[in-house]
């Protein structure tokens, strides 16, 4: 009777997975069924590990060890400066062909490593203020050496597993799936951080517990079998890059997000420092809008994402989410301190546009790679979308930051402080880089 039982309810619940259509469209294998699986439901586990590691909460952290503008912005550049190793990690996946064990290994040591920022408010006494940052950035730049190793080897493992018939709705219903999650998540942390008035001992408790989440997510994978992986054809390293770069769309490819990222790393990094330093608003109250109101908007918008991006492609789909982008920054020239109207409408507007960004940021990344020497393709463009983009975008931004000083503009309807000067420069940064490139990168056609 019990396995009766047990069997109706895994019965029920296999038909209640909201996935098993898009599968049987794909005619996808039992091993491409598990990995897709666990790709849903690890990440749902990892939504405790990235709501404490980033966002509002790291930001928090950042703004209690004492941290201004500019050493945020380059700390928060730190973890993205060891991209270099993305390198040695595409040429160490190749060489091995051991894309499961390396992602398991060094994913589980870098979310490991957080209990050591646990440890920084407890181990080094306040009055050494400087020597707490510096073990910040060490911690961040160690797991940031091991990410690379990780996202590599998963990346590429996942691109091979994924069926490209598929793959637009597979990853928008993934992605509002994760979002619903993180929506309760991040309001939960947030509401815990907030109520112990945000002591230390709050947020060492966050960063054990979401280590502990971030490891769970990628033992996830522990029993997905790896698909065969093709070798690499280079005759060597080197003569690999080079020919990455010879191909004209993945050069334009590149090129196109790298400087986006740029654009958007100049400011975005800051929009929690602003709301909460200038603008007075609460821990809770910036997660509550930048993340339980973004989550539930875009948790809506996803999926019609993936349906309009299918059925009319990335270019469309590029153009009207960085339209609206563009229309949500100016609501940050009318945040004030004691109003959350501009903050509100940024993220309330943005939340459903960036989705068209996101999707195919995240589409083009496996399919305009291709399956041969694909480790190498994804080190090469990650070197230049973190360095360039990532990197250099958080650096310029503090320094901006830093250099305008307390500069105070009256402009009728609202005032220009430094913090939305920086971010109108980046976001005509962006639909400067849009209207040159975009016309290149929809001509583009997906090979894998």
């Amino acid at each position: 009777m019990e396995e009766k039982t047990h069997g109706r309810i895994w019965w029920v619940l296999h038909k209640l997975w909201p996935y098993n259509s898009l599968y049987d469209q794909a005619g996808a294998t039992p091993d491409q069924k598990r990995g897709m699986n666990a790709s849903v439901i690890g990440p749902l586990f990892c939504t405790v590990f990235g709501a404490v590691s980033g966002g509002t909460v790291y930001v928090a952290f950042a703004n209690k060890l004492g941290m201004n503008d500019f050493v945020f912005g380059i700390v928060n550049s730190v973890s993205t400066l060891s991209v270099v190793f993305m390198l040695v990690a595409s040429w160490w996946v190749e060489k091995t062909q051991k894309r499961k064990a390396i992602m398991l290994s060094t994913l589980i040591t870098s979310r490991a490593l957080w209990t050591l920022m646990a440890l920084i408010p407890w181990a080094i006494p306040s009055s050494h203020a400087s020597l707490r940052i510096l073990c910040v950035v060490l911690i961040m730049g160690v797991t940031g050496i091991l990410n690379q190793f990780g996202t590599i080897a998963s990346t590429s493992w996942f691109a091979d597993m994924l069926p490209l018939s598929i793959r637009g709705r597979y990853l928008a219903l993934r992605n509002s799936i994760m979002n619903m999650v993180n929506l309760g998540v991040t309001f939960l942390v947030g509401a815990i951080i907030e109520r112990a008035n945000g002591s230390m001992a709050a947020y060492s408790a966050m960063f054990v517990i979401g280590a502990v989440f971030g490891i769970i997510d990628i033992l996830c994978y522990a029993h997905v079998k790896e698909p065969p992986m093709k070798k690499n054809d280079s005759p060597n390293f080197f003569h690999g890059m080079k020919e990455c770069l010879k191909n004209a769309d993945f050069r334009y490819y590149t090129m196109f997000w790298s400087l986006w990222a740029f654009g958007w790393c100049i400011s975005v990094p800051f929009f929690g420092k602003y709301a909460m330093e200038t603008l007075q608003i609460s821990l809770l109250g910036f997660t509550l809008i930048s993340v339980v109101m973004y989550s539930l908007i875009i948790a809506v918008a996803y999926p019609i994402w993936g349906k309009f991006f299918d059925k009319h492609g990335r270019q469309r789909s590029i153009r009207w989410g960085i339209l609206g982008n563009t229309i949500a920054t100016v609501c940050w020239l009318f945040a004030a301190p004691g109003q959350i109207w501009g903050v509100l409408g940024y993220f309330l507007f943005n939340s459903i546009m960036i989705c068209g960004v996101d999707l195919s940021s995240q589409h083009m990344l496996i399919s305009v790679t291709p399956q041969k020497n694909r480790t190498l393709y994804l080190a090469v463009f990650n070197l230049f979308n973190c360095a360039v983009g990532s990197t250099l975008g958080s650096f310029v931004g503090g320094s901006i930051l830093q250099w305008l000083g307390d500069i105070s503009i009256p402009m009728g309807l609202f005032t220009l402080d430094r913090y939305k000067i920086v971010f109108v420069i980046a976001a005509v940064f962006r639909v400067a880089v849009t209207m040159i490139l975009l016309p290149r990168i929809g001509r583009m056609k997906d090979i894998a």
